[in-house]
């Protein structure tokens, strides 16, 4: 796990300039709710170890540069979270058959303008994903109540999808039949290429190494080791080229902690020849995705889970 003062951290504002109070359920309800922190913790309770990746990790290396906080491979940690399940507070409003997409407000968002109108961080999904019982309102992280730098004191959980879709400081829950067409849901947070404009939804798989590091000098036998994630399917392999990608050989990987949690993966390679080498790992997974070797381009420099090589200098070999 990552322990919670080494999970990364992204807000698009800065942290909300009054406190938290309750979460509102409205819109297209039978029931509308207003909860307080106190209410929602005495709900059923549901534990869920779950990787998050904000959408623009690895976007530091596209060439040419897209636009956006230059991610190298940082933006991503696994924490075991606790809350209530979404769809049993959704249960309690009783939203209408009629109500096909729900919309999630933070706290944080511009200043408001002269008119009194400013942008607030809001996203939406789609009524079946919420039926999902591991998509949690999450109250701690990692055993203790969530810290105000990750959305505390409630957040949205949606285990698989990069982390634009967690909303954080979740204050408001809003049923609705026509499609949300809001600035973090429609303009930014999407992928925009060749085959049009669609929102950021589930994580791509990634695999990457964390041991030998970049620049490592390296003597007889190098333990590799790694973790490897999916948001479409199970991982199901990891595997190694340590001749920059022209074969690849399997691992091991570690045990399995869940369906949304990362694999640790290891490998014991033996280098035959001194001097600088490429390694790299890419994942695969149950919906048969195959992590790819070339960069993945669109305007924004979103969901770029190419493979990135890690160079070492082999000093002595046996």
């Amino acid at each position: 796990m990552t322990g919670t003062d080494s999970f990364y951290i992204r807000s698009h504002f800065p942290d909300p300039p009054e406190p938290w109070r309750s979460l509102v359920v409205d819109g297209l309800v039978e029931r509308p709710k207003e909860f307080s922190i106190e209410e929602l913790r005495l709900l059923p309770q549901r534990e869920v170890i779950v990787t998050l990746e904000c959408a623009g990790n690895g976007r530091a290396y596209l060439m040419p540069a897209a636009p956006g906080v230059q991610w190298r491979l940082g933006a991503v940690g696994t924490g075991v979270w606790q809350g209530p399940s979404l769809r049993d507070v959704l249960d309690l409003a009783g939203p209408s058959p009629d109500a096909g997409e729900i919309v999630f407000a933070g706290l944080d968002g511009d200043p408001p303008d002269p008119e009194g109108a400013g942008r607030t961080y809001e996203r939406s999904l789609a009524r079946e994903v919420c039926a999902d019982p591991h998509v949690l309102l999450a109250t701690h992280l990692n055993g203790s109540p969530l810290p105000p730098d990750h959305g505390g004191p409630l957040r949205l959980i949606v285990p698989g999808w990069y982390g634009m879709a967690s909303v954080k400081w979740l204050a408001r829950i809003s049923a609705r039949r026509e499609p949300f067409l809001g600035a973090f849901q429609v303009d930014d947070y999407v992928i925009e290429d060749e085959q049009g404009v669609r929102p950021c939804e589930r994580m791509a798989v990634r695999a990457i190494i964390v041991d030998p590091v970049d620049g490592a000098t390296l003597r007889g036998t190098v333990p590799m080791r790694g973790y490897c994630w999916s948001g479409q399917g199970d991982v199901t392999g990891v595997e190694v080229s340590v001749d920059g990608g022209v074969t690849w050989e399997a691992t091991e990987l570690g045990p399995d902690h869940g369906r949304y949690c990362w694999r640790e993966w290891t490998y014991a390679w033996e280098p035959a020849e001194t001097g600088e080498v490429t390694l790299i790992a890419r994942g695969c997974d149950s919906s048969g995705a195959l992590q790819p070797i070339a960069q993945v381009r669109n305007r924004l420099g979103y969901c770029n889970n190419a493979c990135v090589g890690v160079t070492v200098r082999v000093a002595a070999y046996r």
